[in-house]
């Protein structure tokens, strides 16, 4: 993984794709780097036994101190994208590249979850191993859409942390994120990006927000936190659009601006 992901991030880089993709043994790439076999269009990912990016030698097995091929072209082209999802997932690959799968803090936890997770990534290295420029692309291509979604989080970020627009507050026991106000619609993806990590990081256990097609109607929407706790198949809103029948998702138009708060203590088994 740590091969292609370092070829992808080079082609998002680059804005080309490379004339010829070469997948060479170790000894033998490392032997063309003592014979000088480089240049300034010639790059050596996880291979070469040589960091050097003036020279495009990307690779670490030399130094066991070093992050992996991957992690190296990235700090080198992106050290602007620190502190973003993409920049964890590639340390995450870089570590397990380098330490081995059991350095994952739940490695020994997970069964099922590791078949279900791995065997799309291991068809992707073997349609990477038949076709390697053509899964470069694709793979750069949809890195590229990441990277830009990442920006989009960053405008989100912003408009969430104006006061007026969201509210944070314990109703009947229940930890509610508010939307005080509709998001741009251009922001509205990326914006359930960021309140997933408000969610974790304030234990969020009911969501009330504005449905993404009808203005006028508002959803209240149970996180996992509170799987346990809320129940929207027990309210009873003035003007109901849509209960899922499992409980966890209700859509209103509402009567009053406070109603939603009522139908939570109502979820919860309490009578208004």
């Amino acid at each position: 993984m740590d091969e292609l992901l370092a070829a992808s991030l080079l082609r998002l880089h680059k804005k080309e794709a490379p004339a010829e993709v070469e997948r060479v043994f170790s000894d033998d790439a490392a032997q063309r780097v003592r014979d000088g076999i480089t240049g300034p269009d010639i790059y050596y990912l996880d291979c070469g036994l040589g960091f050097d990016p003036e020279k495009n030698l990307f690779d670490h097995h030399q130094d066991r101190e070093l992050d992996s091929a991957a992690c190296l072209v990235w700090d080198t082209f992106f050290s602007d994208k620190k502190n973003t999802d993409l920049d964890d997932y590639i340390r995450l690959i870089s570590r397990v590249d380098n330490k081995g799968p059991k350095s994952l803090n739940d490695f020994e936890l997970i069964d099922e979850s590791r078949l279900y997770f791995t065997t799309g990534q291991k068809l992707l290295l073997k349609a990477f191993e038949a076709d390697p420029a053509g899964i470069i692309e694709h793979y750069a291509a949809a890195l590229e859409d990441n990277l830009a979604f990442e920006e989009q989080k960053a405008l989100a970020r912003e408009w969430i942390e104006e006061e007026s627009n969201v509210s944070i507050r314990m109703i009947h026991g229940c930890m509610a994120l508010s939307f005080n106000k509709r998001p741009p619609e251009d922001l509205i993806i990326p914006i359930r990006a960021v309140d997933d990590e408000i969610v974790d990081k304030h234990k969020v256990e009911v969501i009330y927000s504005f449905d993404d097609r009808d203005e006028e109607v508002r959803t209240l929407f149970r996180t996992f936190h509170g799987h346990e706790k809320l129940d929207f198949t027990r309210s009873h809103p003035t003007n109901l659009k849509f209960c899922h029948q499992s409980g966890f998702l209700m859509k209103i138009v509402p009567d009053r601006e406070d109603e939603w708060v009522s139908l939570i203590k109502e979820s919860l088994g309490e009578e208004e």
